[in-house]
């Protein structure tokens, strides 16, 4: 696992949090 794949994961994961 690359840090920038866990980076685009935990970016996703804070925006689907934020959307709702």
């Amino acid at each position: 696992m690359e840090p920038s794949i866990l980076a685009c994961l935990r970016a996703y994961f804070f925006v689907n949090v934020n959307v709702g």
